[in-house]
């Protein structure tokens, strides 16, 4: 503790002769404070995770749960290479429960429907389908789903288009068509 110099400042009191007084003492308390609020912090369901995994690898639901949090933060190289362990954790794993193989199931088709590299393949494949087959509506409007689902909206329309032009009463491109021209008023592209 501080030796008060100046023995007028303790009448005087207020904040200055408790800093100069308890001064450090006040500065600890501050930093455990601190420190515990730190602590009381919930971890994160990633750090959790991580941490279960670091002592128990070969549990499928944990790595499915990872998967699933990496694929919500779009992480999908990592999820990819998450899933592909617990793909393998239950082949060898006779054992491994109907709900496991169908989670896994439905990881794998989030990840192929999210990520933008596996859209993109999509695409592709579906360019390659359209260019061998004019007259496929339904290639056209899967190419309009899948600029959708990465966010080119006009290339969506311009396909949802290709397609009314092959079938202009197929319900399903005349959905779309009006729901893209919610998105793209400004554009001129009224639903017809």
């Amino acid at each position: 503790m501080a030796k008060i110099t100046n023995p007028d400042r303790r009448k005087q009191g207020g904040i200055q002769y408790l800093i100069d007084s308890y001064g450090s003492l006040l500065a600890g308390v501050a930093v455990l404070l601190f420190f515990a609020y730190l602590l009381s912090i919930p971890k994160s369901e990633m750090r959790g995770l991580q941490e279960s995994l670091a002592v128990s690898p070969t549990d499928t639901s944990l790595n499915l749960r990872l998967a699933e949090e990496l694929l919500e933060r779009n992480q999908y190289q990592e999820a990819e290479k998450v899933l592909a362990w617990a793909e393998r954790l239950v082949e060898k794993n006779d054992a491994a429960g109907a709900a496991d193989k169908a989670r896994l199931e439905e990881l794998w088709k989030q990840k192929h429907l999210e990520d933008p590299q596996e859209i993109q393949k999509l695409i592709e494949g579906w360019q390659a389908i359209v260019g061998e087959r004019p007259y496929y509506r339904d290639g056209y409007l899967q190419l309009a789903y899948l600029y959708f689902m990465l966010g080119d909206k006009n290339r969506s329309l311009e396909y949802v288009r290709e397609t009314l032009d092959i079938d202009p009463n197929f319900e399903p491109a005349l959905e779309m068509e009006k729901r893209l021209g919610a998105y793209l008023p400004s554009a001129g592209w009224a639903a017809s």
